[in-house]
């Protein structure tokens, strides 16, 4: 409400960098907002909406996708970053396939660059209606591939990788109650 203070504030800054952009709830877009003069477009945005994780905490991945249409009357130059050099081919080409339904994100589409793998594993699709379906299913998967008479699974030679830390406690539930 200082204008004073808020013309001096958007002297200092010309260029402003906003990492993670699709992780932004509206009160720290408007913060961003206001850093720089309405006439000043040197605005940096890095995100990808398709990995907002932060929608609990207000995080909302459409100022990302509105930018990509113009942002103070600016058409923002778009740079896709779709070499992937981590992943296995066929968990690319499986990314590639869900990425192509979603509807509110910008298009991408990956391009496998990884060297081929001689062991590739294999990709498998769990659903459940809460949390601690997937964690009892991951935990029955584990069991069971532990009991193979050929080719057993040790435990240890086992990794659950999880997106957001609310997910351990329904996993390690379920895997202690098979003795995991």
């Amino acid at each position: 409400e200082d204008d004073a203070w808020k013309a001096g504030l958007q002297r200092q800054f010309q260029t402003v960098l906003l990492d993670e952009s699709q992780d932004s709830s509206p009160i720290q877009w408007q913060f961003i907002e206001l850093l720089l003069h309405p006439d000043n477009q040197n605005l940096f945005a890095v995100g990808d909406p398709g990995q907002s994780i932060f929608g609990f905490n207000g995080a909302s991945p459409e100022i990302l996708t509105g930018m990509v249409d113009g942002w103070r009357g600016a058409v923002p130059a778009l740079y896709k970053l779709e070499d992937n050099y981590r992943s296995l081919e066929r968990v690319v080409t499986y990314a590639n396939r869900i990425q192509s339904t979603m509807t509110d994100t910008v298009p991408l589409h990956m391009q496998f660059k990884r060297p081929s793998d001689p062991t590739p594993g294999k990709i498998i699709l769990l659903q459940g209606v809460h949390g601690r379906d997937i964690a009892e299913a991951i935990a029955e998967t584990i069991h069971h591939d532990n009991r193979l008479k050929t080719g057993p699974f040790k435990y240890k030679d086992n990794a659950i990788l999880v997106r957001s830390s609310s997910q351990v406690r329904d996993i390690e539930t379920s895997l202690v109650r098979l003795r995991i």
